[in-house]
Formats: C-alpha cells, sequence, structure tokens
C-alpha cells in the first residue's frame, strides 16, 4: 500500500496540476477539442462506425495510399500502422513510400504467424494444466476489447493505430514467437526461404525508417 501511495504521490505532483487546471477551467478534469465546452469544435472523419468497418480487410494490402486504410477498416488500419506509417509521420520520400508498400505484402507471413501463436495459445488456455498462462490470452481479449470500446465511442481516423496494443506487447512476442516456431518446423526444405523472407521484411523496415536528416 506504501510503494501505491508513493506512486500516486509522484503522479499526482507531475501531471495532477493539469487536471486541476482542466476541472477549474472546464468543469472536468480531462478536456476534450471537441467537447461542448472548447472554444472551437473539431470533427475529423469519418465521424461513425459501421459493424463492416470491423469486418473489413485487405485493402492495406493492394491500396496505392496507406493513409486511407485508417478510414476504410479497423484491422487494416491497425495493420498499416503495426508495420507502416500510414499517420505519414515518417515516411516521406517516394522511396519510402514504395519501400513501405512492400513492407505491408512482406508482413502478411510475420502476421499469420502471431494469429497461429495466438490460436495456439487460446487452445491451451482451454485445456487444463495450461501449458502456457491462459493470462496473455486473457490480457489480449481485454485490450482487442477495449480497442474496439475505443475507435467505435471516437469515431475518427486518427483513433486507429497501433500503439493501442502497448498493453500486450509480451503476448504479442510470445504468439509471434511461437507461430514462427511452428511454421519454420512445418517447412521442411522450405525452411531457408522462410528466413531470408523475415531478413527481407525487416530489411525493408529498416531502410524505410531509417534516420534521415
Amino acid at each position: 500500500m506504501a510503494y501505491l501511495m508513493a506512486f500516486i504521490l509522484c503522479a499526482a505532483s507531475i501531471s495532477g496540476w493539469l487536471f486541476l487546471r482542466n476541472i477549474v477551467d472546464y468543469g472536468i478534469p480531462y478536456f476534450r477539442n471537441w467537447g461542448q465546452t472548447s472554444e472551437r469544435q473539431f470533427f475529423p472523419k469519418p465521424g461513425y462506425r459501421t459493424l463492416g468497418f470491423y469486418l473489413k480487410f485487405g485493402s492495406a494490402l493492394v491500396d496505392e495510399n496507406i493513409k486511407d486504410t485508417l478510414e476504410i477498416s479497423f484491422l487494416d488500419g491497425e495493420y498499416a500502422t503495426l508495420w507502416g506509417d500510414a499517420h505519414g509521420r515518417f515516411v516521406r520520400t517516394v522511396e519510402q513510400q514504395h519501400l513501405s508498400r512492400s513492407i505491408m505484402l512482406l508482413a502478411v507471413l510475420p502476421t499469420v504467424a502471431l494469429l497461429l501463436g495466438f490460436w495456439q495459445s487460446v487452445k491451451d488456455a482451454l485445456d487444463p494444466p495450461y501449458p502456457n498462462p491462459p493470462s496473455l490470452v486473457l490480457l489480449t481479449g481485454l485490450t482487442l476489447t477495449a480497442a474496439f470500446y475505443y475507435t467505435l465511442h471516437q469515431p475518427f481516423y486518427s483513433a486507429v493505430k497501433a500503439f493501442l496494443f502497448l498493453s500486450f506487447i509480451t503476448p504479442i512476442v510470445v504468439f509471434a514467437a511461437r507461430g514462427l516456431r511452428t511454421m519454420a518446423r512445418n517447412l521442411g526444405r522450405l525452411r531457408p526461404p522462410f528466413y531470408a523472407h523475415l531478413g527481407l521484411l525487416y530489411a525493408h523496415i529498416a531502410a524505410t525508417f531509417w534516420y534521415r536528416e
């Protein structure tokens, strides 16, 4: 309890003044620039979500402009921000844009491995004595639910971003490693091209996001 109180006091001393100021000025601790108390109203696109927004996938692999994926579907937007720069903060040059397009296609393999590892962990979580901690699956489910809820209630393009999943980065690593291991074990003579594919992907990522003055 003492550690918890110390943490709360430290957090309050660093950022508490901001929330107090908002309460004094606006009557709420968390001020939103699209709220009724704002002096200017800001309503970015698209403004609403449909069921199709959460079920579609594929535009991140075929669309020339990956920024469009943020408005097309949740899965496309998360994929494009996980493996690329759909918000356009780092990819500037034409060369970087071409490399980024290649990344979208090359990243299909590790993404499939990630889903495979997740499926294997779900099966283990439902089969005692739990070879893998079911807490990883539970954390994944809670994080996905929170991401769906957030993007549903904040229906604008910039709400779709991969860092919503930072809270379960550990499960992502575990699932991806497990899926990649399973795939590598079953590929036989195709294992060298499998590793070459991953190496090519990481080379593209390094070339795309290499710091340029």
